[in-house]
């Protein structure tokens, strides 16, 4: 039985290029839609920061002009501070 030792062979140094640059642009396309995928949901949650904060800021909007109102200003000054409509001769006027 007569066996041949292996002989190595070698691909040619063109082949090995090309698959080393395909395996980056693989690489290269994973990783952008991976970042592409990150910014998305990052995204999202900013808009729906936005959108709870101007919830939030026409709540407080509301609340100001219902606290800043005439009506709402006598009854705290009523209630809280104890304050009733002048009496007369109570009210004296400026030289």
């Amino acid at each position: 039985m007569n066996l041949r030792p292996w002989k190595v062979v070698r691909p040619p140094r063109v082949l090995v290029g090309w698959l080393a640059a395909l395996t980056a642009a693989g690489a290269l396309q994973v990783w952008l839609h991976l970042q592409t995928t990150e910014i998305g949901y990052q995204l999202s949650a900013l808009h729906k920061l936005v959108d709870r904060l101007a919830k939030e800021r026409s709540d407080l909007e509301v609340e100001l002009a219902t606290l800043t109102s005439l009506r709402s200003l006598d009854a705290v000054a009523k209630a809280r501070l104890g304050l009733r409509p002048p009496r007369d001769g109570q009210i004296v006027g400026m030289p």
